[in-house]
């Protein structure tokens, strides 16, 4: 997973340039993510039916994703703003949404 210079772009924290604060930086991708119900509720459904056991139910089970993606953003951060506290929800809304 390497790094072109056409993906250089500000810190999405303090607005700098990712290298204002030295040579390291950061780059997250953060997603949100929303629980599917349906697929939950059969999968739990399963499991009761077979008498609680979760081994069996699971290899049975058609259910293989139990959430869907709802909002992902590919992030940058210098050194500085890389070790400082920030909520992930605060900052997903600050990017603009990449392709799932």
């Amino acid at each position: 997973m390497g790094f072109d210079l056409d993906q250089i772009k500000p810190c999405a924290m303090c607005g700098k340039g990712i290298g204002h604060a030295g040579p390291v930086f950061y780059r997250a991708r953060i997603e949100q993510l929303v629980i599917d119900d349906r697929a939950v509720a059969r999968e739990t459904g399963l499991q009761m039916m077979l008498g609680g056991n979760v081994a069996i139910a699971r290899a049975l089970s058609p259910e293989t994703d139990f959430a869907k993606p709802f909002r992902t953003a590919e992030v940058l951060l210098c050194g500085t703003c890389g070790i400082e506290p920030m909520p992930l929800a605060v900052l997903l809304d600050t990017q603009e949404e990449t392709d799932l």
